[in-house]
């Protein structure tokens, strides 16, 4: 799990590497990080709200259960550890005595925490911005504004289309649940994953505002 951006682990593959040896029963996940510790960095980090709250500490929820390691290439993968989570969450709430509303929201969160990291058909944010600076560059220097993309690829835009239907009112929720969910002590990492954050949120807005003119 790359603790910032487009992390394995996502719906339909994702390779990791496992570099130190787990005690047994712990999942680690790349650079040896235990999975735990790492889901309590993101619970701290989560605005103190509580579908939030609750989404960031069941956002992993799902990888014990589907942690893969190639006996050759020592990659560690969780192959569909969104759904297999989503799945686990209602049963671990409903025995708290949260109601189904709830529980269906915070399920949601889990089940679409991979999707978000998704969205960029591009690459990273940095070819992001570079590809949207040259088209805007290409349009004219009254349109040119360094660091401000007009444009997003056609997967992406119906990507994101699809993920605000999906999410609906908790696309905010997801929003902050993905801002938190990046426990690297790398600087340049911590600023990419943020950045990350407002664009998706810029191109959210702009999309909505898009479609409701349309």
């Amino acid at each position: 799990h790359r603790r910032c951006g487009r992390g394995g682990g996502e719906p339909g593959g994702g390779g990791e590497r496992a570099d130190a040896r787990p005690a047994q029963g712990e999942v680690t996940s790349s650079r040896g990080k235990i999975l735990i510790n790492h889901v309590i960095q993101v619970v701290r980090q989560a605005p103190r709200r509580l579908r939030v709250r609750w989404g960031a500490l069941l956002h992993d929820v799902g990888k014990p259960a589907t942690a893969r390691v190639d006996p050759g290439t020592r990659a560690v993968s969780f192959r569909d550890h969104e759904l297999v989570g989503a799945g686990m969450v209602d049963g671990i709430m409903a025995g708290i005595g949260y109601p189904a509303k709830f529980r269906r929201e915070v399920a949601t969160l889990v089940l679409r925490s991979g999707r978000i990291r998704n969205l960029d058909p591009h690459g990273s944010l940095h070819t992001v911005l570079a590809k949207a600076e040259a088209r805007n560059r290409a349009r004219g220097p009254a349109l040119a504004k360094p660091g401000v993309p007009l444009f997003i690829g056609k997967s992406g835009a119906a990507g994101l289309r699809r993920l605000l239907s999906l999410s609906g009112p908790l696309f905010d929720d997801l929003l902050d649940l993905y801002l938190a969910d990046c426990t690297s002590t790398r600087t340049h990492r911590q600023a990419e994953h943020k950045a990350r954050g407002a664009l998706l949120l810029g191109l959210a807005r702009s999309t909505v505002a898009r479609d409701l003119r349309s």
